[in-house]
């Protein structure tokens, strides 16, 4: 795989993990990335900011997934409407 492919398909990831976010945040019943953040603890700029696919730590990830009560794995495989 050439590094351009790579940068693709690490931008493809971010943007999916992004998307179920948003979903996630959604299905739950929070109607902004702020009401989340607020209500879990969470820096309001940190999380609007994952919600738009920045960079995010794999420790950040891991406990976003565990406020919604679901696996990485499941959270990785999830099918976004």
């Amino acid at each position: 795989m050439t590094d351009e492919n790579k940068r693709g398909t690490i931008e493809e990831n971010k943007q999916l993990i992004a998307s179920r976010l948003k979903y996630l945040r959604i299905k739950v019943g929070y109607a902004t990335p702020t009401a989340l953040a607020r209500a879990h603890d969470l820096s309001v700029s940190s999380y609007q900011r994952w919600e738009k696919d920045m960079n995010m730590n794999m420790n950040k990830l891991y406990w976003v997934v565990d406020i919604h009560g679901m696996p990485l794995g499941e959270f990785m495989s999830l099918k976004v409407d």
